[in-house]
């Protein structure tokens, strides 16, 4: 989504704000999408020259130096055939030709016309229609033994990371708040947490920062909100341990929930002109998913007990 995203961008009629050009390739940095070192397209002067959207699509399926998503659905297929005793046949073969397809598509972006951002656009969106189907076949088709619980822990804590992330950094980089009223940073955080229907259905052409946050922070009904994910990771959590909804146990409690939030704190900035609520709430949901990933190790896969550690040293 993130790849996808922002070759839609350096590709439109309208050039990217420059605030919302930095943010993307930042993240695609971040992500491993594109190497270290590789220098920005809106510095070049020439936009012929587009270094940067060149080496993006040249990595898409690259295993060398980049956590591509090539690199990503082959790691998927690698931890599948680990479990494929548990996989339906239909379920197995979604994820080889998932694999298959993006491989010959990026063959194909790479070669056509030296880099093709257009058919670069057309393989992401046919490998987010086959994830699509997998996780489906995921939630739709596979027992709800303990696998499947850390399975879904695994995504949810991968979700909160990122989302948090992305919003957290788009704070930062003052996306929200363009001097020409250009709406392109408020659009692209919708469209990477996969909520721009669901905002346009509830609050049509609104712009403001108070909505934007209640749909993607606070709303535990949108299913790629932090409140959402974070309360089916509690869930999720409850139901791994073995305890009662009303009893949680305290690795379920250590998941913050944004809704311990107001959402005019969460919208309103401080007299330095910051979201500092906004930025100590994701960075504590941030980091309390960490912290779970961390504590799932240790409880469930440490195979040496911490007392007996110092011994064997």
């Amino acid at each position: 989504r993130l790849a996808k995203l922002y070759l839609e961008n350096i590709n439109s009629e309208y050039t990217p704000s420059h605030s919302l050009w930095v943010w993307l390739e930042h993240l695609c940095h971040q992500y491993g999408l594109v190497p270290e070192g590789v220098p920005s397209n809106f510095n070049q002067g020439d936009i012929r020259h587009r270094v940067f959207e060149r080496t993006l699509i040249n990595s898409l399926n690259k295993n060398e130096n980049v956590t591509s998503v090539g690199f990503n659905l082959n790691a998927m297929k690698r931890t599948a055939s680990n479990v494929r005793e548990r996989l339906s046949i239909e379920q197995w073969s979604t994820i080889n030709n998932c694999i298959e397809e993006f491989q010959q598509d990026c063959h194909k972006a790479i070669t056509f016309h030296d880099f093709s951002s257009s058919l670069a656009i057309d393989a992401l969106k046919r490998v987010s229609s086959s994830l699509a189907a997998i996780t489906g076949a995921q939630t739709d088709r596979m027992t709800r033994d303990d696998g499947w619980q850390l399975l879904s822990i695994g995504r949810h804590i991968e979700r909160l990371s990122f989302l948090t992330t992305v919003l957290d950094s788009a704070i930062q980089m003052g996306l929200l708040f363009n001097p020409n009223n250009d709406s392109s940073g408020y659009m692209a955080l919708l469209n990477l947490f996969d909520s721009t229907i669901t905002f346009h259905a509830q609050h049509q052409q609104s712009r403001e920062i108070a909505p934007l946050i209640s749909l993607l922070v606070l709303d535990d009904e949108n299913p790629r909100s932090l409140a959402w994910v974070s309360k089916a990771l509690r869930a999720r959590l409850s139901k791994l341990a073995g305890t009662e909804r009303n009893n949680p146990d305290e690795l379920t409690l250590s998941v913050a929930s944004p809704q311990e939030y107001d959402l005019y704190e969460l919208s309103s900035t401080d007299t330095f002109g910051n979201f500092t609520d906004l930025r100590n709430c994701l960075n504590r949901v941030s980091q309390s998913a960490w912290h779970v990933s961390d504590e799932i190790s240790a409880r469930y896969f440490n195979l040496i007990h911490k007392k007996d550690y110092s011994v064997q040293l």
